[in-house]
């Protein structure tokens, strides 16, 4: 009977009509996110040149979704051969907030960097060693001077800090 009364207001059709379209783009974005957490992963692991496992998360309070790579073997990616890093994982963040005053790339070098030096710091109780973030930020594409641009730019904005000298850690 209460039913019957709601389908005698003027207006009520357009109500669950606005509510039936929402749902629909509910719908849509769960597929378009899906779909970026997939484009994601496939654009890792054609930039890879080791076999690593493959992890994605989308996080809705940011619109990015980050990456977890766990190298099963990263000692052929070390271009000098002299030692294997000890990341047990690295982290890498596709999408975001926009910053419109950097560019791009810089942003996901920036985030890259980040996510490397949260992991990294994951296994020290000082924080992440910067010698050991900068020695593996050639498994995230940069060399050791991009890297330690990088990392000004993040100390800079409040993003990481040195709890103890040459040591870092994230906000």
């Amino acid at each position: 009977m209460a039913e019957d009364a709601v389908e005698q207001i003027d207006g009520a059709e357009a109500i669950e009509e606005k509510l039936e379209g929402a749902q629909d783009h509910l719908d849509q974005a769960e597929l378009l996110q899906n779909e970026a957490k997939e484009e994601a992963e496939d654009l890792v692991r054609s930039a890879i040149d080791f076999e690593a496992t493959i992890s994605s998360e989308y996080h809705s309070s940011s619109n990015a979704v980050s990456i977890r790579l766990i190298p099963k073997s990263i000692s052929d990616s070390i271009a000098d051969g002299d030692h294997a890093p000890t990341v047990s994982s690295l982290r890498i963040v596709f999408g975001g907030p926009i910053d419109r005053s950097t560019s791009k790339s810089q942003r996901r070098r920036i985030k890259n960097i980040k996510g490397l030096t949260a992991d990294i710091e994951e296994e020290y109780d000082e924080g992440a060693p910067v010698e050991e973030v900068l020695d593996q930020s050639m498994l995230i594409g940069l060399n050791r001077q991009e890297a330690e641009n990088e990392l000004e730019k993040l100390r800079t904005k409040g993003e990481v800090y040195e709890p103890k000298e040459g040591h870092l850690r994230t906000t």
